[in-house]
């Protein structure tokens, strides 16, 4: 799991819902299918992280630059375009609510988008309305407007 995405899930998490536990609101999925197939996104969303946090943070210039083209140019369209087979013609990677899958890609997708060139969204209809709809939950919305501005 990205250490990025932990600094924010509770507060993402709280601004979603008011339960105390994620699966007894079905963040996680509603079944062991939905429950899978959300670790299978999160999975997708660590490697996305990771490969962006290495690229990011190279100290040899060459190898940043190397790094960073591989990356944006190759990695995220074919990973976008994985993500977006998935999510299909649903507003949702899982099931028919919100779950952690659509927080953490939209997070993800925001964070990485702040220090690397990522595909743009409008591209991916699927994925676009991932982001549509997890920026549309009320509790989510009123938490972007009113979050403290911090580097990550």
């Amino acid at each position: 799991m990205s250490f990025v995405f932990f600094a924010f899930a509770p507060m993402l998490y709280e601004a979603a819902h008011d339960s105390t536990a994620v699966i007894e609101v079905c963040l996680a999925g509603k079944t062991p299918l939905e429950q899978a197939r959300v670790d299978m996104i999160m999975d997708g969303m660590e490697e996305m992280g990771s490969k962006g946090y290495a690229a990011y943070f190279e100290k040899d210039e060459d190898k940043k630059i190397e790094r960073t083209k591989k990356y944006e140019d190759t990695f995220l369209p074919q990973f976008f375009t994985c993500l977006n087979n998935l999510v299909g013609d649903s507003l949702h990677f899982v099931g028919n609510e919100l779950t952690l899958a659509d927080i953490t890609f939209f997070n993800m997708a925001t964070l990485v988008g702040t220090w690397m060139k990522v595909p743009d969204v409008d591209e991916f209809s699927g994925l676009k309305k991932v982001m549509e709809h997890v920026t549309s939950n009320p509790g989510l919305a009123k938490w972007l407007k009113e979050r403290p501005e911090t580097p990550f």
